[in-house]
């Protein structure tokens, strides 16, 4: 009989078996993670140590081990800074003519646009309903203005311009 047929400790549920198999799994892979991160620490001040000690080549592989950090974690964080940067840009520009209607259809609330474009189907970047602080970012990234809270609520005749 299949492991995900059989009872485990008294439950009749198929498949519970399996998952407790994985929550076996799960836990021996972290120990594995725990192990590997204590020998890679105790490596790496050993070399450290050697280093201090004077050992030329425990020196030369810090010096070249904290240079290529550096130069990693400075290139790899830009890449990764306009990677979001370009793809946030090109998903605005996809919803742009939707927030133009909604502003040329005269509304004029974050709220209201956000409803608007929610009634109209439009999703965020990552497929969920749109909120005003979305609509709020999304305007500010492609320059589009909300009349403030305070000019809302101004009658008329005294609406600035």
């Amino acid at each position: 009989m299949p492991i995900s047929q059989r009872t485990c400790g008294g439950c009749s549920t198929p498949g519970a078996g399996r998952l407790f198999q994985l929550h076996i799994y799960a836990a021996l892979a972290q120990q594995e993670r725990e192990f590997i991160a204590g020998r890679t620490r105790d490596a790496l001040a050993s070399l450290k140590a050697r280093a201090e000690s004077g050992d030329a080549e425990a020196q030369a592989k810090v010096a070249r081990r904290d240079a290529g950090r550096r130069k990693a974690h400075e290139a790899g964080n830009r890449a990764a800074v306009a990677a979001v940067v370009a793809t946030a840009d090109a998903y605005a520009q996809t919803v742009v003519n939707h927030l133009k209607a909604a502003r040329f259809d005269g509304i004029t609330s974050l709220a209201g646009c956000a409803d608007y474009l929610n009634r109209h189907g439009v999703k965020t970047r990552r497929g969920a309903a749109f909120a005003p602080m979305t609509v709020k970012r999304l305007a500010a990234r492609l320059g589009i203005t909300f009349p403030r809270r305070e000019e809302q609520r101004l009658p008329l005749k005294d609406m600035p311009g």
